[in-house]
């Protein structure tokens, strides 16, 4: 896949890269007028696609998500990282990336939302000028024709410094409807490639995205069946060729992160319901020094041995009868909390600790009932954004993504509610911040803590006697 794009780097330059800290690796984004496009599904192809011919791929997702990873992960065969910006700062996204791209054949950045979304300074658009990289935008062509270079020509030109590299056109219904899209798209606009209208491209959904990857039985059948549609349309162009190499320089070194968890044994909720987790969040424990051991409430496990407690968030929602009946979780559990072992529960994970979970409609299901509160979930957003968080031990950043409301358990007396000892503040004005909670020895909060945003505060909240 070729853009018209030249490598920004010279033979000369690349013999020399070990001294000057300079790497390069092809590199591509995948952008879109908005979500629901086809980013997704095209980014996982892709992936797949270039893993069969042997080649190192390595996605990253912008923005704080965690389903889409899961099935990148799957289509490429390795950890995918989150890229945002305001949560990352610029310098940990280039060494990000330069750290990749020493050691990979081909980067994938999927973008979220639309092109330009997000607050000023932290669109995909924002992030592909920082980076140099072009960027390919994929817009749904159901329903139109030559009006698919009109939605072309306002993407390209909206932002002339953008470097734009060209559009893929999603869910086109036949080789005729391609050629009527090409006759529209202006010239200078490279027209790379169509993705053919089928049902065996599609990913279910629910009410927080896409259905998780542990949730899709056959979904490396599907991934590879998914590139011979790809191939086999007709309409696929040159989708297969490696784009142009970028160059990446290494920013100034930072001081090294003090393993003041060496020793620590973190538990950590990992299974079905409880899933809500970034990568990087698990890399700067591991670069503390802790050690980490998964366990499954879905399958009632018993809280291993460990030093603190990390309950990530999740669909607890979609296992409460599973998780109501988890008996040896939740008394191993309370036994660590009774021991005053420290307790991060994050959205999901909150949910766990509460009285009760009611569904939206209307059914209860009793939790552990090591917060005194209920949670009653809603068919709409209770909470979506970028928040900041000051724990008593610093200021974190992070997200909130979520449909539960938390309320007062029933015949509970109002004075006895829960009073946060700290309140979200969040990127965008009118919304409201996120309430932290400390019950014992329990943190607990709808927000998703982003750990390398303050690698020091988790350290001390983890160690914790």
């Amino acid at each position: 896949m070729s853009f018209g794009f030249k490598a920004r780097k010279s033979t000369q330059a690349l013999e020399g890269q070990q001294i000057t800290g300079k790497v390069s690796c092809p590199v591509l984004m995948i952008a879109s007028p908005g979500s629901g496009q086809g980013k997704t599904t095209l980014t996982a192809l892709l992936a797949r696609l270039h893993r069969n011919k042997d080649r190192r791929v390595q996605v990253f997702k912008t923005g704080p998500d965690f389903l889409d990873p899961m099935i990148h992960e799957c289509a490429s065969g390795k950890t995918v990282f989150n890229i945002d910006l305001w949560m990352m700062g610029e310098p940990e996204v280039r060494r990000l990336l330069h750290r990749t791209a020493s050691n990979s054949d081909l980067i994938i950045i999927e973008c979220a939302m639309g092109l330009f979304d997000g607050h000023p300074g932290n669109s995909s658009a924002d992030l592909a000028r920082i980076l140099g990289i072009p960027i390919i935008v994929v817009i749904d062509a159901k329903g139109v024709a030559q009006t698919f270079g009109a939605i072309a020509h306002g993407l390209q030109s909206f932002q002339p410094d953008l470097p734009f590299a060209g559009v893929i056109a999603n869910s086109v219904g036949s080789s005729h409807h391609f050629q009527l899209i090409r006759q529209g798209t202006p010239a200078r606009i490279p027209l790379i490639a169509g993705i053919p209208r089928d049902e065996r491209l599609t990913l279910p959904e629910r009410h927080l995205g896409l259905v998780q990857a542990s949730e899709l039985a056959g979904l490396d059948q599907w991934l590879d069946e998914g590139v011979n549609v790809l191939l086999s349309s007709g309409i696929s162009g040159g989708i297969e060729r490696l784009p142009e190499a970028i160059c990446f320089t290494l920013p100034k070194p930072v001081d090294p992160v003090e393993s003041n968890l060496t020793g620590r044994r973190i538990a950590i909720a990992k299974d079905q319901a409880f899933g809500f987790i970034y990568a990087a969040n698990l890399e700067v424990l591991r670069t503390l020094g802790a050690e980490l051991i998964f366990f499954s409430p879905l399958n009632n496990e018993a809280v291993p041995d460990c030093d603190a407690v990390w309950l990530p968030g999740g669909y607890p929602e979609l296992f409460a009868d599973q998780l109501s009946a988890c008996r040896l979780t939740q008394t191993s559990l309370k036994a660590l909390v009774d021991n005053n072992t420290p307790v991060l529960a994050e959205c999901g994970g909150m949910l766990f600790l509460l009285d009760e979970l009611v569904s939206v409609e209307g059914v209860a299901s009793a939790m552990c009932g090591l917060v005194p509160a209920k949670a009653q979930m809603r068919s709409r957003f209770q909470g979506i954004g970028l928040q900041t968080m000051r724990w008593p031990e610093g200021e974190l950043r992070g997200h909130t993504f979520h449909h539960s409301e938390m309320l007062l358990a029933d015949g509970a007396d109002p004075d006895d509610a829960l009073e946060p000892i700290a309140c979200g503040v969040a990127q965008r004005a009118r919304v409201k911040g996120e309430a932290l909670f400390q019950v014992g020895s329990i943190r607990c909060s709808y927000f998703h803590a982003y750990f390398p945003s303050n690698t020091e505060a988790v350290a001390r909240f983890f160690s914790a006697d």
